[in-house]
């Protein structure tokens, strides 16, 4: 059996235990609660819950290991349960005859045991591998794959992934080396790289191996194999041979539906290991977690009095394979530390210091564990300019995740950092991360680590928190506006109006919250499900007075969209630049399709509401680039907040664009009029627009 119909039967069986044990207890609950109030013994129902999964795990081992369970069609599907469930059900019956417990089980039970067991073993395993497993090619954990060949060899590679449903792995990139195509696409997958700057290009892309699919041999292979090695990748090298459908054994793996043998520029750990030390990783973070949450307050705090800003700084590094992360850190630094530095001052605030000194600074990579980008104990995670000038030696590293803590936090030399942590990636075992973790936890608390490369590494740190708060002032600065002979009215009746209308967005905001909020995790779940990734995402806005925010929404496009020029229509691109949006635009998903039309995709934007960057009602917020649209008028339209819903919006939604000034009128129009009045009369229209889909992409 390959890898990939282990890894497949393992998630077949979790799925249809599951599936059993809901079947059990569902029955068990309509049996004697339900249709009948005479009860029968728990313990013994436990016991025959026991059968259950015994009988189960026998069908398992003669029968259920020999197909593949990913290319089922829905009447395969539907045969293949019958088998299943009928197979537990007779291990059921044969097991109250030949222990004579007739008395003891219900005959209604089992039968209804049977039924109930064939429908959610059916749904259950077409939603896994419908859903759940081709979700699994956008996670973190997905081997990433650049294809490398002629373009014939590549365009082959291609369709026997479409043929062959391989939820372990995803192609990000392709290298076609008869023809010069980079930064064109095939089958929607961007060409990296061509033979001339393979080298260079590969060394900058986030990928765990190279699968190699023109027929290469001799010197030509050697060279560019050790090349391969030498960055870290894993080289699965395509036998055409093996893909002939012939009906014998054959020892080779497969991947995509390719015959490959694969190359291991150092030895791995083995998929036992990876999952033991994953465990590990999850069970410190969430035992930890309480003392980030208590430290996370503490820095907020004292921030909020001393030093004004961010709590978090998050900063690129380089993790497993040259994936790119956000590595999250407390800030240590004053916000005004640049100005600080060029008088000689401290630019240190004092509890920045002190996170400094203990490594408390480093606390909220608890996050990056959770979110698998790192783990306790692994080699450093670099910048991407100290990553693109690692040696081999020391970029082979990196094919395991990067450490909080790690021997490069302890040691001086760098050569005897290289030669350990590759000694830890051969030879890993759990009770030595628990070993490292305990001598680095007592020397961080007895300040034993900070040797030669820590003491650059912290030097670096701290330049680089530098440059990120000067970008986050930049970030804050607001909108430079021209000059307007506006100026917004401030009586009474003004103040009054604006008073009431923030009590009502607080407690509506709050309350939409709390009611919706089964509906928004429902909603997250379909859209990871769908497309994968983040459900949610901040998109940059101009804000009251010019000030930048951030508005959020449920992603309703595709992750990865690529070259718009490409993507896009002339007469969509041409759309885009003026209007912002797109008629039928191609980078929607299915469920962001549905969000759009249903305005679903606005819920998040609760949150913004109840921070008071938004309102309820207001002009609809604008990027940047629309402020040019409105001339002199942006100050009158940024004189109010943006709103969740507006005149423009409720009125004429999509069908009055800036190209014809209508949309810019009735924006100015809201502003001359607004009322509670008028905005109660907006939000009941809105709630028919949206009902009726009036206007809507």
């Amino acid at each position: 059996m390959n890898n990939l119909r282990r890894y497949t039967l393992y998630i077949e069986n979790i799925t249809d235990v599951a599936a059993l044990v809901i079947s059990f207890a569902i029955s068990y609950f309509l049996r004697f609660y339900v249709f009948d109030s005479e009860t029968y013994s728990p313990q013994a129902y436990l016991q025959l819950l026991l059968v259950t999964v015994v009988a189960y795990m026998i069908l398992d081992i003669v029968y259920l290991g020999r197909y593949d369970f990913m290319n089922r069609n829905a009447s395969r599907e539907l045969r293949e349960t019958f088998v299943t469930v009928s197979f537990v059900t007779l291990g059921l019956m044969v097991y109250v005859f030949f222990t004579k417990s007739n008395d003891l089980y219900s005959r209604i039970f089992i039968f209804t045991f049977a039924i109930i067991s064939f429908i959610f073993v059916y749904l259950l395993r077409t939603f896994v591998r419908r859903k759940i497993l081709p979700l699994y090619s956008s996670s973190k954990g997905a081997e990433r794959v650049i294809v490398i060949g002629r373009k014939t060899d590549v365009e082959r590679i291609l369709r026997r992934f479409s043929k062959h449903s391989d939820w372990r792995l995803k192609i990000v990139g392709l290298v076609v080396t008869d023809e010069d195509l980079t930064g064109e696409y095939m089958d929607q997958i961007p060409v990296v790289s061509n033979q001339r700057d393979l080298l260079i290009d590969l060394a900058k892309q986030e990928a765990d191996s190279c699968l190699l699919a023109s027929d290469m041999e001799g010197d030509q292979l050697e060279w560019l194999m050790n090349a391969l090695a030498d960055m870290g990748k894993v080289v699965h090298v395509n036998i055409r041979e093996f893909d002939l459908p012939i009906n014998i054994d054959r020892a080779i793996d497969y991947i995509g539906g390719c015959a490959v043998v694969s190359y291991m520029p150092i030895s791995p750990m083995s998929g036992r290991q990876a999952f033991l030390k994953r465990v590990l990783d999850l069970l410190f973070a969430f035992a930890m977690l309480p003392l980030f949450l208590i430290v996370w307050f503490l820095t907020w705090l004292i921030y909020r009095i001393s030093s004004p800003g961010p709590v978090l700084l998050h900063r690129v590094r380089i993790g497993k394979n040259g994936r790119r992360f956000y590595q999250y850190r407390f800030r240590v630094l004053r916000m005004d530390a640049a100005a600080r530095e060029a008088h000689g001052r401290n630019a240190f605030t004092a509890w920045g210091a002190f996170l400094n000194r203990t490594h408390l600074a480093r606390l909220p990579q608890l996050l990056n564990v959770i979110s698998s980008d790192m783990s306790f104990i692994g080699p450093h995670s670099p910048s991407l300019p100290a990553y693109l000038n690692y040696s081999p030696e020391k970029r082979k590293n990196l094919s395991i995740k990067p450490g909080i803590m790690g021997l490069w936090s302890c040691e001086d030399d760098a050569d005897t950092v290289i030669e350990n942590e590759r000694s830890y990636v051969e030879q890993w075992h759990l009770v030595k991360d628990i070993r490292l973790l305990v001598i680095m936890t007592l020397r961080y608390i007895t300040f034993q680590s900070a040797g030669r490369l820590n003491i650059k590494n912290t030097r670096d740190s701290w330049n680089e928190e530098l440059v990120l708060i000067q970008d986050y002032l930049e970030e804050q600065k607001p909108l430079v506006m021209p000059r307007s002979d506006y100026h917004a009215p401030r009586t009474t009746a003004v103040f009054i109006y604006e008073f009431g209308k923030r009590i009502f967005d607080i407690v509506g905001s709050l309350a939409g919250i709390i009611i919706l909020s089964p509906l928004m995790l429902i909603l997250s779940v379909i859209i990871m499900t769908d497309d994968g990734g983040s459900p949610l995402y901040g998109h940059p806005r101009i804000g009251k007075n010019g000030k930048r925010i951030r508005v959020y929404k449920f992603r309703s496009m595709r992750q990865e969209v690529g070259d718009l020029s490409k993507l896009l229509t002339p007469e969509q691109y041409e759309q885009y630049s003026t209007e912002f949006k797109i008629d039928n635009d191609p980078r929607i998903t299915k469920v962001g399709s549905f969000l759009r039309r249903t305005s679903l995709d606005e819920l998040p934007q609760l949150f913004n509401i109840l921070s008071g960057n938004m309102s309820f009602v207001g002009p609809r917020p604008i990027v940047e680039e629309e402020t040019a649209v409105y001339g002199k008028d942006i100050r009158k339209l940024l004189s109010v907040k943006p709103g969740l819903t507006g005149y423009w919006q409720a009125y004429a939604r999509n069908t009055a664009s800036y190209e014809s000034g209508r949309r810019q009128e009735m924006e100015m129009h809201y502003i001359d009029k607004r009322s509670a009045g008028f905005d109660l009369q907006i939000m009941l229209k809105t709630v028919g627009t949206v009902i009726r889909q009036e206007g809507a992409q």
